[in-house]
C-alpha cells in the first residue's frame, strides 16, 4: 500500500518551471490519484515520489505530451 500524505509528484513544463500536484488515496490501496489542471499543448512531465507504508520508497519522471485539439 501507498501512503499518498508522504508521496509527491511534481508537474515539469518544457522550461522546467515545476508546479506540486495535490495527491489523495486511489481506488485501492497500492494507487494514488490527482488531477492536473488544464494545460496548454506541449510537452510536460510528472516527476513522482511515493512512499509505501513499509517504507519503500519509488520514484521516477513520466514524460507526456499534449497535442493541440482541433
Amino acid at each position: 500500500a501507498v501512503e499518498p500524505t508522504l508521496s509527491r509528484v511534481v508537474l515539469v513544463d518544457a522550461k522546467g518551471v515545476e508546479r506540486a500536484i495535490p495527491l489523495r488515496a486511489g481506488d485501492a490501496p497500492n494507487r494514488i490519484a490527482l488531477d492536473l489542471p488544464p494545460l496548454p499543448s506541449g510537452a510536460f512531465g510528472l516527476r513522482y515520489k511515493v512512499l509505501a507504508v513499509d517504507g519503500h520508497v519509488t520514484e521516477n519522471l513520466l514524460r507526456f505530451t499534449v497535442a493541440a485539439g482541433d
